[in-house]
C-alpha cells in the first residue's frame, strides 16, 4: 500500500515537472516587451475613381429620361450609390441615353497601379447597359460600345491613367408601362 501512495505521488509529481518544463521557457523568453498603443480614427476620404454625370446627363435629364442625384459635397456631378431613374418616352420603342454617366480616374499622376473597372448588370431585359473608352455613339439604330446583357459581368475594363473616362448608356427597348422591375446595375473599381 505505501508503494501504491507514493507510486501515485511520483507520477503525478513528473506530470507536473514535465508541464513545468514546457510552460516556463514560453514565458521567460521575452526579457524585454514594450507595448504602443495608436489611436485610429476613421474619416470619409473623397475618392479617386468615381461615377459622375456624362456630357449628355443634362440634356437626358432636362427631357425627364435620366435622374442621377449628386451630393453637395465631393467632385463635381459625383454620384453615390444611389437610385437612378430611366424613364421612357410615351408612345416610343427605343430610348437611347448615350454618355449620362461617366466613370472617371482622378487618381494623381504619380500613382503607378492598375485600375480595373467590372460593371454588373442586373437590368431587365427591356434596359440595356453600354459601356466604352471612347464616348458612346448612335448610328444606324444601335449604341457604339460594348453591350452588357442582363445578369451579366464585364471582363476587366482597364481605367489606369490620370484622367481616363469610362462611358456609360442605356437603351431602353419598350415603353415605361411595360419595362417592369427596372432591376440594379453594380459598378466594382478594382485598384492595385
Amino acid at each position: 500500500m505505501f508503494y501504491k501512495n507514493n507510486n501515485k505521488k511520483v507520477k503525478r509529481m513528473t506530470a507536473l515537472a514535465v508541464m513545468l518544463a514546457l510552460i516556463v521557457p514560453a514565458l521567460v523568453t521575452a526579457s524585454v516587451v514594450i507595448s504602443y498603443t495608436y489611436t485610429v480614427s476613421s474619416s470619409n476620404a473623397t475618392p479617386d475613381i468615381y461615377l459622375v454625370q456624362g456630357e449628355n446627363y443634362q440634356t437626358a435629364y432636362d427631357l425627364g429620361l435620366f435622374t442621377a442625384s449628386t451630393p453637395s459635397t465631393g467632385p463635381t456631378g459625383y454620384v453615390p450609390a444611389e437610385t437612378i431613374d430611366v424613364n421612357s418616352v410615351s408612345g416610343s420603342t427605343n430610348v437611347y441615353l448615350m454618355n449620362v454617366l461617366e466613370v472617371y480616374n482622378s487618381t494623381v499622376s504619380s500613382f503607378k497601379g492598375t485600375v480595373n473597372i467590372y460593371i454588373t448588370s442586373n437590368l431587365n431585359s427591356n434596359i440595356v447597359l453600354y459601356y466604352s473608352t471612347t464616348p458612346l455613339t448612335f448610328s444606324s439604330g444601335s449604341i457604339s460600345g460594348t453591350y452588357l446583357s442582363s445578369d451579366s459581368t464585364s471582363s476587366a475594363i482597364p481605367v489606369t491613367t490620370t484622367g481616363d473616362v469610362l462611358y456609360i448608356g442605356f437603351a431602353i427597348t419598350t415603353q415605361n408601362s411595360n419595362i417592369g422591375s427596372p432591376g440594379s446595375f453594380t459598378i466594382q473599381y478594382d485598384v492595385s
